[in-house]
């Protein structure tokens, strides 16, 4: 049979592709059409979300709880000079009770970027706002996004923010994620974690760029 031998390669290369979404390689290229310009932000609380999106903005950061904020279309200037005009969009809070806001944010956006802490994470403490383990916390997000996104292939991608705090090297952070999440359902989309720390501005332009680069 000639059926057999076909289907393999086929199913190999799709979760290749798959896997590839979930990438900044896989965002590549998404905003150079200027149809194409809704960010989706969503993440944990205190996860860094208003505070990339001000740094975006040009705008100072306030250091306080999101609740829900509305923000006007605005325009970002990467390194090279490539000017990025950002839709309007809502910056909405990391707590449980944003969580119904999650659908209509996935099926607007363009993009979708989502922030977490690693280094709540990888201590596991008690998510204050939820009264959960942070892993359990955010991994029903993870498990959320990624059933939502898996079809229709829509770009994302995983950001891991406080790295500062993190008392472990970025290789040491990455082999430590990796493992805890190699058996979950949703392993693809947290293949290509991006590590951060969103308050030293070299590295928050880094990834900035990196997001909004032409492919």
């Amino acid at each position: 049979m000639i059926v057999t031998p076909l289907i393999i390669p086929i199913l190999i290369w799709g979760a290749v592709a798959l896997a590839g979404v979930f990438t900044v390689a896989g965002i590549a290229g998404a905003f150079d059409d200027p149809k194409k310009n809704k960010l989706g932000l969503l993440g944990m609380q205190i996860s860094g979300k208003t505070r990339f999106l001000s740094f975006l903005r040009n705008i100072p950061y306030e250091d306080k709880r999101t609740g829900r904020s509305d923000y006007e279309e605005f325009i970002y200037t990467l390194s090279d000079g490539k000017k990025i005009t950002i839709c309007s969009g809502v910056d909405i809070g990391g707590g449980d009770n944003y969580r119904v806001d999650y659908d209509k944010i996935l099926d607007n956006a363009d993009v979708i970027l989502y922030f977490f802490d690693i280094d709540k994470y990888l201590r596991n403490e008690i998510d204050l706002e939820s009264n959960i383990l942070y892993q359990r916390a955010c991994n029903t997000r993870f498990e959320h996004i990624y059933s939502k996104v898996k079809s229709s292939k829509k770009p994302i991608l995983v950001i891991a923010t406080h790295t500062d705090i993190c008392n472990l090297s970025e290789s040491a952070m990455k082999q430590k994620f990796d493992a805890l999440v190699s058996d979950k359902s949703y392993k693809d989309m947290l293949k290509g974690v991006e590590y951060v720390d969103l308050t030293d501005e070299n590295e928050i332009k880094n990834l900035a760029n990196k997001i909004f680069k032409r492919k």
